[in-house]
């Protein structure tokens, strides 16, 4: 879910208010066996026979989710940078909206009349390692909230999609069912409280554009959709390939200059799946016909952007794959190299200002280089499955962490950081 442009938390002034079978958020049998990803078939699909995620891995969802747009010169490889305001450049430079390809102009705020905020960049560095010694990690307590939607907290769900916009961070809750309902759910850190932003939906995978857009993958209609706050009826930007619905999109990337690149994998696909492969795909600004960029990955998930927007990055459940990204945002089809060092599968991938990447599976998150080298490892033991990542509070230095499961065991846990991140 890239598009990585730190909204500022005015735009949300008006809106206040996957489970990947292989153990992570998008439900879909994760590909590192063992290392805890869920290998979440869907049980009313035919996964398991006892409905039980196979603990293969890889996760599910294809967390993706996080939604932050990156606003710099996008196929110049200009730096993600995030526009507070709900639209615009504090210079009043074109804000592209993906999709829309429009910009608003300065000074427009979020629909609420409030005044923006200073646009967010990444510092320049240098960097030191991104995980201080003795950071721990703490769960956000109430996340989600035991209710109707999950059986008074008794179902177990998936947390997935996280990112953070303005001064909150937005995350999809579902069950682990084919073409779930989903909800979104707003968490307001400073105030340890949580709200649902949006009742009922299909959103797995979550990201902003520099405009306050929320763009969002929808596993319920297979599709891939955009909202603007308050959160309300989705325009469905593409709902099909070959003339049919997708499988179950899970994660998504917006890119600065409105391209979007999305996996799809089958994890909360209907029972009988319309697809005949799991695929990864771009759509190009202003268009609504999805190309393909990969069709030979087993499972594709979690789906990021390098800061410079020259690289996107998709985990499957046979590796993290990186693929090189063209100044217009296209990407020579099947060009994907697995990333070496990393072995095993993963879930949701996040970026920090220094183009470390971070994947999760199971209950651990590793930290990567941009060459694939483990930089650190961040456990998360409380967790089921770890999910998703997204940067956000006042800095962007803590790590928002979802988590699939039942109890305590699944939510939003957080760590905090010595290098800062993007939004999703």
């Amino acid at each position: 879910m890239c598009l990585r442009a730190f909204i500022g938390a005015c735009m949300l002034a008006a809106c206040s208010g996957d489970g990947e079978p292989a153990q992570h958020g998008s439900m879909g049998a994760g590909p590192g066996g063992g290392s805890g990803a869920e290998s979440k078939q869907e049980a009313g699909a035919g996964a398991n026979a006892s409905g039980s995620e196979a603990a293969a891995g890889a996760p599910e969802h294809g967390g993706t989710g996080s939604v932050a747009t990156r606003s710099s010169n996008a196929g110049a490889g200009g730096s993600r940078t995030a526009l507070a305001g709900a639209g615009a450049n504090a210079a009043g430079t074109r804000a592209s909206t993906a999709g829309a390809g429009a910009g608003t102009s300065a000074g427009s705020a979020a629909g609420s009349g409030g005044t923006t905020k200073a646009a967010f960049q990444c510092p320049p560095g240098p960097f030191g390692s991104p995980v201080p010694s003795g950071a721990t990690v703490s769960r956000i307590a109430g996340m989600p909230p035991a209710d109707a939607f999950n059986n008074n907290g008794n179902t177990r769900t998936n947390i997935e999609g996280a990112v953070w916009i303005g001064d909150k961070l937005y995350v999809s809750e579902f069950a682990f069912t084919a073409a779930p309902t989903s909800r979104i759910l707003a968490v307001d850190p400073a105030h340890d409280s949580v709200s649902v932003a949006l009742a009922n939906t299909g959103t797995n995978g979550l990201a902003v554009d520099a405009a306050g857009v929320l763009f969002a993958t929808d596993h319920r209609n297979g599709a891939v959709i955009r909202m603007s706050f308050p959160l309300g009826t989705p325009v469905v930007l593409a709902g099909s390939y070959d003339g049919k619905r997708f499988d179950s999109p899970n994660d998504l990337a917006v890119r600065s200059d409105g391209n979007i690149y999305f996996s799809d994998p089958d994890y909360q696909a209907p029972a009988t799946k319309p697809q005949s492969r799991t695929r990864v795909y771009r759509l190009a600004p202003g268009t609504s016909t999805a190309t393909v960029i990969d069709d030979n990955r087993a499972q594709p998930n979690g789906v990021t952007l390098s800061v410079d927007e020259r690289t996107l990055y998709v985990s499957a459940s046979d590796g993290i794959y990186k693929y090189s990204v063209q100044a217009d945002g296209s990407i020579s089809a099947g060009s994907g190299t697995r990333l070496n060092g990393y072995s095993g599968s993963a879930d949701g991938l996040g970026v920090d200002c220094a183009d470390n990447l971070y994947a999760t599976a199971g209950k651990r998150i590793a930290v990567l280089s941009a060459q694939g080298n483990e930089l650190a490892s961040i456990p998360v033991s409380q967790a089921e499955s770890v999910t998703n990542v997204a940067f956000g509070g006042p800095e962007h230095k803590t790590l928002f962490i979802t988590s699939m499961g039942t109890g305590n065991q699944r939510g939003v846990f957080r760590i905090e950081l010595d290098v800062p991140g993007l939004p999703y």
